[in-house]
């Protein structure tokens, strides 16, 4: 081998350092950790278990960081293609969070067919909550018992925290969950994507991003 040869197999290897094996038995501690991959990628591992990807890129002088989804989800092998699209649209002078955030606009824009779909029509029931939950001090429950419903769709703001609630309330009291992230908003995405992947793997209820909802 020569010596440029051995140069680049040594940048090669200082920059995808983490294996899937790694990934995989990255254990939660009290606080949460990052294990690096090299050039701004690193998974961070949160108390509760949660993995997420994420990298950190500068743009003129301020640091910023891109989230790439959970793992295993996003495996390491997609998280790095992932690192190499942002870092592509770094180069052309795009900054890869403004960009994540005009397509999850024009998906929402397209998706306005599922807020229309579960909007309330006008003989609905209304219930006016006062907390998180929708269940929390309103009789929605004996009104869902009174319509023998078993399961409900739930749409709307804040993801991480009056959907979240509401959805494990419902487990709790033995409803069927169903969540629709494309119709719902959250006030930080991040926390949003925590409280999705903790509904679906650990509460039991059923995500579903770009589904259709239906009356029925």
């Amino acid at each position: 081998m020569t010596a440029g040869a051995s140069t680049v197999a040594a940048a090669a290897k200082k920059t995808d350092k983490l294996t899937a094996l790694a990934c995989q038995k990255a254990a939660p501690r009290e606080k949460p950790y990052k294990l690096s991959d090299g050039k701004g990628l690193y998974l961070e591992v949160l108390p509760s278990g949660v993995k997420s990807w994420r990298w950190k890129y500068r743009i003129g002088p301020k640091e910023k960081r891109l989230v790439f989804g959970t793992f295993p989800d996003v495996k390491l092998s997609e998280a790095r293609e992932l690192r190499e699209d942002a870092a592509r649209q770094l180069r052309q002078g795009i900054d890869p969070s403004v960009h994540k955030v005009q397509r999850a606009a024009e998906h929402v824009a397209r998706a306005g067919s599922t807020f229309e779909t579960v909007a309330p029509e006008p003989d609905d029931p209304f219930v006016c909550k006062p907390r998180y939950s929708a269940f929390d001090h309103t009789p929605l429950e004996l009104l869902l018992r009174e319509r023998e419903v078993r399961r409900l769709v739930l749409a709307g703001t804040a993801t991480e925290m009056c959907v979240a609630q509401t959805a494990i309330d419902g487990r709790e009291l033995g409803f069927q969950i169903t969540v629709l992230p494309d119709a719902c908003a959250a006030v930080d995405a991040e926390n949003a994507e925590v409280a999705l992947r903790y509904l679906e793997h650990v509460v039991g209820a059923r995500v579903e991003p770009g589904v259709e909802a239906r009356r029925t």
